[in-house]
């Protein structure tokens, strides 16, 4: 069977695992600089969580349904790019809460449209080994932006002359690398010719 494209698209990953990593330890720290106390900071940290898991059935269910993939990739992208960015503009620990479930509900669009767009555009045989490399994008990704991370805050706030300020670049940082992600998906991907039964 003709498959529409080839890997290209897996890459989009990349850019979304380093702003994953750089902002991951950075949403706690950022609840303790606007006051959060260890209970509201456990909160912020489980909000992304509470929103993805129905986030992920629903995103699911509609890309089954219309039988389209590449929105929402593109919806989890730059979903979560939003969100970072919302996040860079917070100024209460009740709009970081919100930023939060945004970002857990509309990131989560891209996890099952991603995977059912790689089977749709491989071969059987070749799934396991497509899993495996779009995992390890995606680590590779986080883990050189945790090391980004702690670059910056290491370095920003001497930069910034302020460690609030530098935190709420990082969170743009972030943002732009969502946006680099949704990007790329424009340019690599194609709605795939060939659809998987998976009944």
């Amino acid at each position: 069977m003709d498959r529409t494209d080839g890997s290209h698209w897996f890459y989009s990953y990349l850019p979304q695992g380093v702003a994953g990593g750089a902002t991951s330890t950075l949403i706690p720290l950022f609840a303790y600089a606007l006051g959060g106390s260890l209970l509201t900071v456990g909160i912020i940290a489980a909000a992304t969580s509470l929103a993805s898991v129905p986030a992920f059935i629903l995103w699911g269910s509609l890309s089954d349904r219309t039988a389209r993939r590449k929105i929402f990739l593109l919806i989890g992208f730059l979903g979560s790019g939003l969100a970072l960015f919302a996040m860079a503009l917070c100024g209460t620990m009740s709009q970081f809460y919100l930023a939060n479930l945004l970002a857990g509900f509309l990131g989560a669009a891209s996890g099952p449209a991603g995977t059912v767009l790689l089977m749709e555009t491989s071969k059987r045989a070749e799934w396991p080994a497509r899993l495996a490399l779009v995992s390890r994008i995606g680590a590779i990704g986080w883990v050189a932006g945790l090391g980004m991370g702690v670059a910056w805050l290491a370095i920003g706030p001497g930069l910034l002359s302020a460690e609030l300020s530098s935190m709420r670049a990082l969170f743009v940082i972030g943002a732009a690398l969502g946006l680099l992600s949704g990007l790329l998906v424009q340019v690599w991907t194609r709605e795939p010719a060939v659809r998987v039964d998976r009944r």
